[in-house]
C-alpha cells in the first residue's frame, strides 16, 4: 500500500514538473534560448543521476 502511494505522489510530482518545465521552456524560447538550452542540459544531468 505505501509503496503505491509513493508512486502515485512522485508521479503527481514529476506531471507537475513536467508541467513547469513547458512554461519554463516556453518564456526560453520567448526571452533567451541559451537559458533554455542550459536548462535542458540541467534536467538531463538530474534524468542521469
Amino acid at each position: 500500500m505505501f509503496p503505491s502511494v509513493d508512486l502515485m505522489h512522485n508521479r503527481i510530482n514529476t506531471e507537475v514538473i513536467i508541467r513547469q518545465c513547458m512554461v519554463s521552456i516556453s518564456m526560453g524560447l520567448i526571452n533567451n534560448a541559451t537559458l533554455h538550452v542550459s536548462f535542458f542540459e540541467y534536467l538531463n544531468r538530474r534524468v542521469s543521476l
